[in-house]
């Protein structure tokens, strides 16, 4: 027997949507944190072109750059949400910035300079800007590319992932101790 009352259940089903609120897409920052993972792991450089132009551009030393002239950093990088931490190795020394999408940050140059940073995701590219200079870094294939602009100076480096190195070298030592 119908009384013209709804019940708690009906009543929900029966109320219109509402559109208050804008429903909040996971599709935008789930592509914004699968573009980033992309970077996870760790990268081997392996050429670079117009590097001690663009550190003159950027005041380093003649000293500091005669240094690195030949320097092939390993660079590991590892998200957590908008957190990007970056470190970078080199036989002179390493350097591990942590990065926040969309604020502003202090970071330490390879040269112990801080500046401040501010990076973001856009179109599958990692980019920090500071007041000198701007840092982008995009996939390619299998490597990363990162470009240095400062003024009209360009410094891009190529690395190469190397975490299949590692795991090649665990496969032999597995060959080679089942022996």
């Amino acid at each position: 027997m119908a009384t013209g009352k709804l019940n708690a259940g009906e009543r929900r089903r029966a109320r219109p949507p509402d559109t208050s609120k804008p429903e909040r897409s996971t599709l935008g920052d789930s592509a914004v944190e699968q573009r980033t993972m992309a970077f996870d792991g760790s990268w081997q450089m392996y050429t670079q072109e117009n590097q001690e132009e663009f550190f003159r551009a950027v005041s380093v030393p003649d000293a500091v750059i005669r240094m690195i002239r030949d320097v092939k950093p390993v660079t590991v990088i590892q998200q957590k949400g908008d957190d990007i931490k970056v470190t970078m190795k080199t036989p002179i020394r390493s350097q591990t910035n942590t990065l926040t999408l969309g604020k502003e940050v202090q970071v330490t140059t390879m040269e112990g300079k801080k500046v401040k940073c501010t990076s973001r995701m856009e179109e599958g590219k990692m980019i920090c800007e500071t007041e000198k200079f701007t840092h982008t870094r995009e996939i390619l294939g299998d490597e990363m590319v990162e470009t240095l602009t400062a003024g009209s100076v360009t410094l891009t480096r190529r690395s190469r992932r190397i975490l299949w190195i590692r795991k090649h070298v665990e496969f032999q030592a597995h060959r080679y101790n089942r022996g």
